[in-house]
């Protein structure tokens, strides 16, 4: 199962949340156990998209909290197209606790800065 949330700037398309950030009764991935070190390379100002993005196709899913940090350098995709390698974490809060998922995932950016994609 995946989430769809729409992202502001992005011509009213919504974007998916990689499975294996999906709360667990929701997804068929496992839990990560290691998550993998974060990595300079990231500007601040696309890590910060890419959060609200991800906060906002989370949320449906009761996220209570999402951590994203860069995990190395931006790539460039075409000339209208950037991909930047980060990190998230998701809490999900429950009755008995949280539960937290850890992934890496590639946020594709437009050349505005808007949120395409995430996988």
């Amino acid at each position: 199962m995946t989430s769809r949330a729409g992202v502001a700037g992005n011509g009213g398309r919504s974007l998916d949340l990689p499975p294996a950030l999906l709360p667990f009764e929701d997804s068929a991935i496992p839990l990560a156990v290691h998550p993998i070190e974060v990595l300079p390379g990231v500007p601040d100002n696309i890590v910060r998209a890419c959060r609200e993005a991800i906060e906002q196709a989370a949320a449906q899913f009761g996220a209570t909290s999402v951590r994203v940090s860069s995990a190395g350098s931006v790539r460039r995709l075409s000339r209208q197209r950037i991909s930047a390698p980060v990190q998230v974490s998701i809490d999900y809060g429950y009755q008995n606790g949280v539960e937290t998922r850890h992934a890496p995932v590639g946020c594709e950016l437009n050349a505005k800065g808007s949120v395409i994609g995430l996988t």
